[in-house]
């Protein structure tokens, strides 16, 4: 018997949530110093947003499916695989079968986490 594989988490590149953490930090400093509540309102929801993307998986690579994720960690799609080499890895994009063009990947993927996809999945 095959042991089962376990999920890969693709996550963020960690560079987008810290030029986020970043720019959010900046917002609430100004709403601070200008004592405007609607500007530190919005850092803050910039600040939590940038700590999603540092913290939650972007995508989970299952053997029969791919999950795509918000920020909240919920589902949002379901692409099916019928096995695990139907994924496709192409310059640092991932392919499914039955969609056209990537579901993800590029600048905004954590590269280990494709080269760890590549590496399990022989894709």
């Amino acid at each position: 018997m095959v042991p089962a594989m376990a999920p890969i988490p693709v996550r963020y590149n960690p560079l987008f949530g810290g030029i986020f953490l970043g720019g959010a930090a900046m917002v609430l400093m100004v709403g601070l110093f200008v004592g405007k509540g609607m500007l530190l309102g919005i850092g803050l929801i910039n600040a939590l947003t940038s700590i999603g993307f540092l913290l939650q998986p972007w995508m989970v690579v299952h053997p029969d499916r791919v999950e795509m994720k918000n920020l909240f960690g919920m589902t949002l799609k379901s692409y099916p695989l019928s096995k695990p080499s139907d994924l496709r890895i192409e310059a640092n994009k991932i392919f499914v079968p039955g969609k056209d063009g990537s579901i993800g990947g590029g600048l905004l993927a954590r590269s280990s986490d494709l080269e760890l996809l590549k590496k399990t999945y022989g894709v």
